[in-house]
Protein backbone atom coordinates (compact mmCIF):
# COMPACT_ATOMS: atom_id res chain seq x y z
CA UNK A 1 0.00 0.00 0.00
CA UNK A 2 1.64 3.43 -0.97
CA UNK A 3 0.48 6.60 0.61
CA UNK A 4 1.22 9.91 -0.83
CA UNK A 5 1.83 12.70 2.16
CA UNK A 6 2.93 16.37 1.66
CA UNK A 7 4.73 17.58 4.52
CA UNK A 8 4.47 21.16 5.61
CA UNK A 9 7.91 22.84 7.16
CA UNK A 10 7.43 25.29 9.80
CA UNK A 11 10.24 27.52 11.29
CA UNK A 12 9.21 28.07 14.81
CA UNK A 13 11.63 30.41 16.48
CA UNK A 14 13.79 29.97 19.35
CA UNK A 15 12.40 32.49 21.39
CA UNK A 16 11.01 36.07 21.26
CA UNK A 17 10.75 36.86 24.62
CA UNK A 18 13.52 37.53 27.75
CA UNK A 19 13.35 35.84 31.08
CA UNK A 20 11.64 38.90 32.43
CA UNK A 21 8.87 38.88 29.80
CA UNK A 22 10.41 41.97 27.92
CA UNK A 23 10.85 41.95 24.08
CA UNK A 24 14.16 40.60 23.31
CA UNK A 25 16.42 43.18 20.77
CA UNK A 26 19.66 42.36 19.39
CA UNK A 27 20.79 45.05 21.88
CA UNK A 28 19.56 42.78 24.79
CA UNK A 29 19.54 39.77 24.08
CA UNK A 30 22.98 38.65 22.22
CA UNK A 31 23.41 34.91 21.77
CA UNK A 32 21.09 33.47 23.42
CA UNK A 33 21.14 30.00 22.25
CA UNK A 34 24.87 28.57 20.99
CA UNK A 35 24.42 28.73 17.28
CA UNK A 36 21.66 31.12 16.91
CA UNK A 37 21.53 34.79 16.01
CA UNK A 38 19.86 36.95 17.45
CA UNK A 39 18.35 38.51 15.03
CA UNK A 40 15.11 36.40 13.50
CA UNK A 41 11.96 36.54 11.91
CA UNK A 42 10.15 36.94 15.20
CA UNK A 43 12.39 39.79 16.68
CA UNK A 44 11.64 41.99 13.72
CA UNK A 45 8.46 40.85 12.16
CA UNK A 46 5.47 43.22 13.64
CA UNK A 47 3.50 40.08 14.66
CA UNK A 48 6.41 39.51 17.23
CA UNK A 49 4.58 41.74 19.65
CA UNK A 50 1.99 39.43 20.41
CA UNK A 51 1.41 37.52 23.55
CA UNK A 52 3.23 34.40 23.61
CA UNK A 53 0.58 31.43 24.38
CA UNK A 54 -1.55 33.04 21.60
CA UNK A 55 1.15 32.99 19.12
CA UNK A 56 1.23 29.43 20.02
CA UNK A 57 -2.50 28.64 19.50
CA UNK A 58 -2.35 30.39 16.12
CA UNK A 59 0.36 28.40 14.98
CA UNK A 60 -1.49 25.23 16.15
CA UNK A 61 -4.11 26.17 14.04
CA UNK A 62 -1.62 26.55 11.16
CA UNK A 63 -0.50 23.56 11.63
CA UNK A 64 -3.75 21.75 11.58
CA UNK A 65 -4.49 23.49 8.28
CA UNK A 66 -1.31 22.23 6.80
CA UNK A 67 -1.84 18.55 7.91
CA UNK A 68 -5.57 18.69 6.69
CA UNK A 69 -4.29 20.27 3.45
CA UNK A 70 -1.62 17.14 3.03
CA UNK A 71 -4.68 15.08 3.89
CA UNK A 72 -6.78 16.33 1.34
CA UNK A 73 -4.14 15.61 -1.26
CA UNK A 74 -3.26 12.37 -0.20
CA UNK A 75 -3.87 9.77 -2.68
CA UNK A 76 -4.89 6.54 -1.20
CA UNK A 77 -5.26 3.35 -3.22
CA UNK A 78 -5.59 -0.15 -1.24
CA UNK A 79 -4.84 -2.94 -3.56
CA UNK A 80 -4.74 -3.38 -7.27
CA UNK A 81 -7.16 -1.49 -8.42
CA UNK A 82 -10.38 -3.06 -9.86
CA UNK A 83 -10.23 -3.70 -13.50
CA UNK A 84 -13.44 -2.24 -15.41
CA UNK A 85 -16.07 -4.66 -15.46
CA UNK A 86 -16.79 -4.78 -19.28
CA UNK A 87 -20.61 -5.90 -19.53
CA UNK A 88 -21.02 -9.47 -20.83
CA UNK A 89 -23.72 -9.66 -23.32
CA UNK A 90 -26.43 -11.52 -21.97
CA UNK A 91 -26.69 -15.04 -23.68
CA UNK A 92 -30.38 -16.22 -25.71
CA UNK A 93 -32.23 -18.14 -24.57
CA UNK A 94 -31.81 -22.02 -26.30
CA UNK A 95 -34.16 -21.92 -28.74
CA UNK A 96 -37.00 -24.53 -27.90
CA UNK A 97 -36.33 -27.59 -29.49
CA UNK A 98 -39.41 -29.37 -30.49
CA UNK A 99 -39.66 -33.35 -30.34
CA UNK A 100 -41.62 -35.19 -32.90
CA UNK A 101 -43.14 -38.06 -31.41
CA UNK A 102 -43.88 -40.80 -33.45
CA UNK A 103 -47.54 -41.62 -34.00
CA UNK A 104 -48.65 -44.43 -32.27
CA UNK A 105 -48.94 -47.37 -34.37
CA UNK A 106 -52.11 -47.83 -35.37
CA UNK A 107 -54.02 -50.80 -34.17
CA UNK A 108 -54.56 -54.07 -36.36
CA UNK A 109 -57.89 -54.19 -37.50
CA UNK A 110 -59.72 -57.21 -35.47
CA UNK A 111 -61.58 -60.01 -36.96
CA UNK A 112 -64.86 -60.69 -34.69
CA UNK A 113 -64.45 -64.42 -33.24
CA UNK A 114 -66.74 -66.86 -34.63
CA UNK A 115 -69.63 -67.82 -32.38
CA UNK A 116 -69.37 -70.70 -30.41
CA UNK A 117 -72.56 -72.54 -31.82
CA UNK A 118 -73.89 -71.60 -35.41
CA UNK A 119 -77.28 -71.58 -34.19
CA UNK A 120 -79.22 -70.50 -37.99
CA UNK A 121 -77.73 -73.72 -39.13
CA UNK A 122 -80.50 -76.34 -39.81
CA UNK A 123 -84.02 -76.75 -41.06
CA UNK A 124 -86.85 -74.01 -40.71
CA UNK A 125 -90.73 -74.21 -41.17
CA UNK A 126 -92.12 -70.68 -42.37
CA UNK A 127 -94.96 -68.49 -43.09
CA UNK A 128 -94.48 -65.44 -45.18
CA UNK A 129 -97.82 -63.35 -45.51
CA UNK A 130 -96.38 -60.35 -47.60
CA UNK A 131 -95.34 -57.14 -46.53
CA UNK A 132 -98.38 -54.85 -46.07
CA UNK A 133 -100.20 -52.71 -43.50
CA UNK A 134 -103.19 -54.90 -42.99
CA UNK A 135 -100.66 -58.58 -43.15
CA UNK A 136 -99.13 -59.65 -39.43
CA UNK A 137 -97.68 -63.44 -39.41
CA UNK A 138 -98.69 -63.55 -35.89
CA UNK A 139 -102.21 -63.12 -36.47
CA UNK A 140 -103.80 -66.83 -35.10
CA UNK A 141 -105.04 -68.46 -38.38
CA UNK A 142 -101.75 -67.36 -40.46
CA UNK A 143 -99.75 -70.45 -38.93
CA UNK A 144 -102.31 -72.69 -39.46
CA UNK A 145 -104.02 -72.35 -42.36
CA UNK A 146 -101.09 -70.65 -44.38
CA UNK A 147 -98.79 -72.60 -47.23
CA UNK A 148 -95.50 -73.77 -45.61
CA UNK A 149 -92.29 -72.35 -46.73
CA UNK A 150 -89.66 -74.66 -45.94
CA UNK A 151 -86.31 -73.16 -44.99
CA UNK A 152 -82.38 -74.72 -44.84
CA UNK A 153 -80.12 -72.16 -43.93
CA UNK A 154 -76.24 -73.08 -43.30
CA UNK A 155 -74.52 -70.86 -41.03
CA UNK A 156 -70.58 -70.73 -41.42
CA UNK A 157 -68.98 -68.59 -38.53
CA UNK A 158 -71.48 -65.13 -39.50
CA UNK A 159 -72.26 -65.42 -42.58
CA UNK A 160 -75.17 -67.70 -43.86
CA UNK A 161 -76.95 -68.89 -47.02
CA UNK A 162 -79.59 -70.79 -47.42
CA UNK A 163 -82.43 -71.80 -49.80
CA UNK A 164 -86.40 -72.02 -49.20
CA UNK A 165 -89.81 -72.72 -51.50
CA UNK A 166 -93.01 -71.18 -51.88
CA UNK A 167 -95.48 -73.07 -54.21
CA UNK A 168 -93.23 -74.17 -57.60
CA UNK A 169 -91.06 -71.17 -56.86
CA UNK A 170 -87.33 -71.85 -55.44
CA UNK A 171 -85.53 -68.94 -53.86
CA UNK A 172 -82.41 -68.50 -52.25
CA UNK A 173 -80.74 -66.43 -49.42
CA UNK A 174 -77.43 -64.72 -48.48
CA UNK A 175 -77.00 -62.85 -45.27
CA UNK A 176 -75.22 -61.90 -41.81
CA UNK A 177 -75.84 -62.50 -38.47
CA UNK A 178 -75.04 -59.21 -36.22
CA UNK A 179 -75.65 -60.42 -32.73
CA UNK A 180 -79.24 -61.90 -32.87
CA UNK A 181 -80.40 -60.21 -36.33
CA UNK A 182 -80.41 -62.32 -39.61
CA UNK A 183 -80.30 -60.02 -42.15
CA UNK A 184 -79.51 -60.02 -45.83
CA UNK A 185 -81.15 -60.51 -49.72
CA UNK A 186 -83.30 -62.67 -51.38
CA UNK A 187 -84.30 -63.59 -54.93
CA UNK A 188 -87.21 -66.11 -55.64
CA UNK A 189 -87.32 -67.60 -59.26
CA UNK A 190 -90.78 -69.06 -60.04
CA UNK A 191 -91.54 -71.01 -63.36
CA UNK A 192 -94.24 -68.00 -64.39
CA UNK A 193 -91.51 -65.10 -64.82
CA UNK A 194 -94.41 -62.22 -63.30
CA UNK A 195 -94.10 -64.11 -60.49
CA UNK A 196 -90.52 -64.00 -59.25
CA UNK A 197 -89.49 -61.07 -56.86
CA UNK A 198 -86.13 -60.22 -55.21
CA UNK A 199 -85.32 -56.94 -52.48
CA UNK A 200 -84.01 -57.71 -49.03
CA UNK A 201 -84.82 -59.35 -45.69
CA UNK A 202 -84.41 -58.59 -41.60
CA UNK A 203 -85.28 -60.87 -39.08
CA UNK A 204 -84.60 -61.47 -35.31
CA UNK A 205 -83.77 -64.33 -33.14
CA UNK A 206 -85.79 -65.76 -30.12
CA UNK A 207 -83.85 -65.85 -27.15
CA UNK A 208 -84.04 -69.51 -27.61
CA UNK A 209 -82.67 -69.76 -31.07
CA UNK A 210 -85.44 -71.52 -32.41
CA UNK A 211 -87.21 -69.27 -34.09
CA UNK A 212 -86.89 -65.85 -36.00
CA UNK A 213 -89.75 -62.95 -36.66
CA UNK A 214 -89.22 -60.39 -39.39
CA UNK A 215 -90.32 -59.27 -42.67
CA UNK A 216 -89.01 -59.67 -46.61
CA UNK A 217 -88.99 -56.03 -48.49
CA UNK A 218 -89.77 -56.67 -52.11
CA UNK A 219 -87.85 -54.45 -54.71
CA UNK A 220 -90.03 -51.82 -55.57
CA UNK A 221 -92.37 -52.22 -52.46
CA UNK A 222 -92.89 -51.01 -49.02
CA UNK A 223 -89.67 -50.30 -46.92
CA UNK A 224 -88.91 -50.77 -43.35
CA UNK A 225 -89.02 -47.32 -42.31
CA UNK A 226 -93.05 -47.75 -43.23
CA UNK A 227 -93.35 -49.83 -39.91
CA UNK A 228 -95.94 -52.17 -40.82
CA UNK A 229 -96.49 -55.31 -38.69
CA UNK A 230 -93.97 -58.63 -39.61
CA UNK A 231 -94.52 -60.52 -42.46
CA UNK A 232 -92.01 -63.84 -42.21
CA UNK A 233 -92.12 -65.90 -39.53
CA UNK A 234 -90.07 -69.10 -39.24
CA UNK A 235 -89.62 -71.71 -36.32
CA UNK A 236 -86.81 -74.48 -36.55
CA UNK A 237 -87.71 -78.25 -37.04
CA UNK A 238 -84.47 -79.36 -37.37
Amino acid sequence: MQRATTAAIITIPTTGLASDNSRITPDKAGYTMAGIKPYSFFSLHPVCGMDSRKYFVILLALTCIALLVAGCTTTTTIGNPAPAQTAQPTAAPPAAVTVAHAAAPVAAATTQACPDKEVLTGNWDSREVGYASNHDVREGDVWTDGYPEPVMLTQKCWDVTGTYKVGDCSGTLTGKLEKNVFSGKYNLQCTNQADSTDGTFSVTMAADNQSFMGSMYQTGGNRPEAGFPPSWWAKKTA
